[in-house]
């Protein structure tokens, strides 16, 4: 494998970590900053104004992440 490739891995291997890093802390002090993290559909989860609080609209959210992420990969894979 490449240099740039290892590299590569190596930043998002840390890149992860530090997220499931933050998310145990967070959630462990959880009496203390309330509903930062919730799974599923929440009056107080809003996304560009949106409140996404019925499964129909959570699940839309779900699927647009999806596709969203698989069309990043594709096009830096095509880039790159």
């Amino acid at each position: 494998m490449s240099k740039r490739i290892i590299y590569s891995i190596r930043i998002l291997e840390s890149w992860m970590i530090g997220v499931v890093t933050a998310m145990c802390v967070l959630l462990t002090k959880e009496d203390k900053i309330g509903s930062f993290y919730r799974f599923g559909p929440s009056s107080t989860l809003v996304v560009l104004g949106l409140p996404i609080d019925t499964v129909k609209m959570y699940i839309g959210v779900l699927i647009y992440c999806f596709i969203n992420n698989k069309l990043i990969i594709k096009v830096i894979n095509i880039i790159f």
